[in-house]
């Protein structure tokens, strides 16, 4: 046999020990089934209050979806009428359109047909005047002359607002010399500026005298000839200047302005923004005592725009005023 190990326990002493751990462990079961129940009931706290959690995040999902179906329901109805109005928009520009183009079409077509009767009335009276003896009926034919030159003119007026309303107006590209076109503004407004005793000054730049552009001479001239007569008509002393130079020059086209000064009544200021829209004046007085039908300033904007530049105006009450246009010109092939 093998001999007993002394470290070794033997049989009772292993029986008393297990005994013993035996005893230690029931006397702990009643506190440790107490942890456990403690443990237990907290568990089933926290499930219940995640189960209310989810009950309240369950209604509040549903209250979100009501709202997301109802502002669905919204977005529709607006998305509809949106629609629906843009629609009615479309067909207002539509109708508005073509009333516009018929108009236009009315205007150019009773401008034409006014302006052929017109010249040859204005033909008549000439023929009259010249053969006639009589100072005094020759007096009358002058002033019926000039009635009827001033009619043409707002025949004139109103073809070109139809034709340029309708974008029907098309600038000529000819050789241009501005010194020639202000000689020429020069002997044409000279006889208006004589017979009211005002004094009439014209000035170019050096680097314009003698130059040739590229641009529409004769709408260049009626932008001009409508600012100086303006300027004569509303001074009834002192003088009335013309300018012109280059402001701008790029490649192969410069900038030009010109600007025309008088030292008549002044435009208020809250009236000068409304100056160049088609049928405005400044008032009734001034309309019986200048005459115009309010069309050359508003037609002169579109050609300054058509050609490239703009117009404007600085004035005040009774210190006169300063007109200016800037229209973008072409350098000419060769100089005078």
């Amino acid at each position: 046999m093998k001999p007993d190990d002394p470290n070794e326990p033997d049989q009772a002493t292993l029986r008393q020990r297990a005994e013993a751990e035996l005893r230690r462990l029931d006397a702990a079961a009643p506190e440790a089934a107490g942890d456990v129940l403690r443990l237990v009931h907290e568990l089933r706290v926290h499930q219940i209050e995640l189960e209310m959690q989810n009950e309240t995040l369950r209604e509040a999902r549903s209250g979100i979806e009501d709202a997301l179906r109802q502002v669905t329901g919204v977005k529709e109805q607006l998305e509809d009428l949106v629609t629906l109005r843009t629609a009615e928009l479309h067909r207002a520009n539509d109708q508005a359109l073509a009333a516009s183009r018929a108009k236009a079409t009315f205007l150019g077509m009773m401008s034409h047909e006014l302006r052929t009767p017109m010249n040859g009335i204005l033909g008549m009276v000439e023929l009259a005047r010249r053969r006639s003896g009589d100072p005094k009926i020759k007096e009358q034919l002058e002033k019926a002359l000039q009635s009827g030159r001033h009619l043409l003119e707002i025949i004139d007026d109103v073809l070109d607002v139809a034709q340029l309303s309708e974008s029907q107006l098309v600038l000529a590209s000819h050789p241009v010399q501005l010194d020639r076109l202000i000689r020429t503004l020069r002997e044409t407004i000279e006889p208006a500026v004589l017979a009211k005793g005002l004094t009439l000054r014209t000035e170019l730049a050096p680097e314009l005298a003698g130059r040739v552009f590229r641009g529409d001479a004769l709408r260049l001239g009626q932008i001009l000839l409508n600012l100086t007569s303006n300027a004569v008509q509303f001074t009834s002393a002192g003088e009335v200047s013309v300018s012109g130079r280059i402001v701008a020059a790029q490649g192969d086209a410069v900038r030009v302005r010109f600007e025309v000064r008088d030292t008549g009544i002044g435009i208020p200021p809250d009236s000068a923004k409304d100056l160049f829209e088609p049928f405005v004046q400044l008032d009734g007085s001034n309309t019986r005592a200048h005459g115009g039908a309010g069309l050359g300033l508003a037609i002169s904007r579109q050609l300054a725009r058509l050609m490239g530049g703009d117009i404007g105006v600085e004035s005040a009450p009774g210190k006169g005023s300063l007109f200016w246009v800037e229209v973008r010109l072409a350098w000419g092939l060769s100089d005078a």
